[in-house]
């Protein structure tokens, strides 16, 4: 088999609803990108997609494109994450629906960057927020990322008492927040939250509701507070239940 019809086995044989990058692809590049630009041309008709520079995706029918999904956003998201790299979590309501606690859904995905903000691929509702001052979080995975920024933006835009998202996430593993997690394939390691507590701050509008003297409806906990319990709640429901479970739908 030559090395160009090799590449093109490779890439039939990826599982429909997948994304895999330019240089997993066996064989020299010489043949191997010249092969998916012209595949990517036609997206149509061969159900390969090119989502940003090197990164592809294997349509689950050739006329179903890549699209924003709030009833099952995994692939959109782990292609997000892929293309922002590491660091990169849900932000605002993206992320506080996502997890189950705010129910408003969002029109497009708000993503908060701690490195460089990329080009927004012309068919992907993706939303880039760069976030200063958070270089740990290049350590940390898109799961870890999210639920760092849903705590971070819980006090403006969250629906739900603090006590109940506690008991939700460390006693029920088949909530919302666990399954969502589970469905982007993606660890959270409650040492990590820990860490970050120590480092993140909280977002300007909980700042001036906590430093308001008139404001009779301030925050029971500050952010760090906040994060170190959701930390807690996570390695609790671990300890009892183990991973979670990743959806055969989504894998």
């Amino acid at each position: 088999m030559t090395a160009r019809g090799e590449a093109r086995h490779w890439v039939d044989a990826r599982p429909s609803g997948s994304l895999f990058w330019s240089h997993d692809v066996p064989g020299p590049k010489t043949s191997s990108h010249p092969m998916l630009s012209r595949l990517a041309s036609d997206p149509d008709r061969t159900g390969v997609e090119r989502v940003h520079t090197g990164l592809y995706y294997k349509r689950s029918h050739p006329e179903v494109p890549l699209r924003l999904d709030w009833e099952a956003p995994h692939q959109e998201l782990r292609s997000a994450f892929a293309i922002a790299g590491p660091g990169t979590g849900l932000t605002r309501y993206s992320a506080l629906n996502f997890l189950g606690w705010a129910q408003q859904v969002p029109v497009a995905m708000f993503l908060a960057v701690a490195g460089t903000v990329p080009d927004t691929p012309n068919h992907a509702q993706f939303r880039w927020e760069q976030v200063g001052g958070v270089a740990h979080r290049l350590g940390m995975n898109g799961a870890e990322c999210t639920v760092i920024e849903a705590v971070r933006w819980y006090v403006p835009f969250c629906e739900l008492p603090w006590d109940w998202i506690l008991d939700d996430v460390a006693n029920r593993p088949s909530c919302q927040f666990w399954r969502s997690l589970a469905g982007i394939g993606a660890e959270v390691r409650p040492d990590a939250l820990r860490r970050a507590a120590r480092y993140e701050t909280p977002n300007s509008l909980e700042t001036s509701l906590a430093e308001s003297p008139t404001c009779m409806d301030k925050p029971e906990h500050d952010h760090g507070e906040r994060l170190s319990h959701i930390a807690g709640a996570v390695e609790y429901c671990l300890d009892v239940n183990g991973p979670p479970h990743v959806p055969e739908a989504v894998r």
